[in-house]
């Protein structure tokens, strides 16, 4: 009987956290989905380009053309911003309640750091439903980097937009995800269900 309470208790919290721990709102946040190509010849599935086409799909093959090493941040692609002179974009817009909490998490590299003197320059500006999340210039070289920012959305459909100048380099943007946060109601009945998960084991084991 003590063994069934257990199995009961247990399922109940996988229950609970099951429907807490929301999925990806981001279709292609990978970046796995596409036509791998470069400059003007790669697309991105599920995301709009903007500022010519300039924002595109590749692997590790080209990389060393390029004179760079970075190669995606995890899987098989990654994005890549190439534009030369002007700012381009990627952007995607997703389901949201008005009111409620989004987590916007992502991972961007920077091959070259702004030098006037090269006639380099950086620009970044990150936005999700309206609210600006990065907005700078001139940024230092840096590897990998996760960028992650807790917002409410305002309305019923919220656009994550990435608007990116690196000149005459890449900037490399790979994982990206919009995920809700759990109501604080909910976070109690799952803090109830694992206070009942470890009660009951703790009975099982006596």
């Amino acid at each position: 009987m003590k063994k069934l309470f257990t199995i009961l208790a247990v399922a109940t919290l996988f229950t609970f956290s099951g429907s807490l721990f929301a999925q990806n709102l981001i279709n292609n946040g990978g970046f796995e989905a596409g036509t791998p190509g470069q400059v003007g010849s790669g697309t991105l599935t599920g995301w709009t380009n903007t500022g010519a086409a300039d924002n595109f799909l590749d692997d590790c093959s080209h990389m060393a053309e390029w004179g760079t090493t970075t190669c995606p941040h995890s899987g098989t692609y990654q994005a890549v911003f190439g534009s030369v002179g002007y700012a381009s974009s990627l952007s995607q817009s997703v389901a949201t309640t008005a009111g409620d909490s989004y987590i916007v998490s992502f991972w961007l590299a920077n091959d070259d750091g702004a030098d006037p003197q090269k006639g380099s320059f950086t620009s970044i500006n990150v936005t999700f439903g309206g609210t600006t999340l990065i907005a700078t210039t001139d940024q230092a070289q840096y590897g990998w980097t996760q960028y992650s920012f807790l917002t409410t959305a305002a309305g019923p459909s919220s656009t994550l937009k990435f608007t990116i100048e690196q000149d005459p380099s890449y900037y490399y943007l790979d994982d990206v995800s919009v995920v809700q946060t759990p109501e604080p109601a909910s976070l109690g009945l799952l803090l109830s269900g694992l206070s009942l998960g470890a009660g009951a084991l703790r009975k099982f084991r006596s």
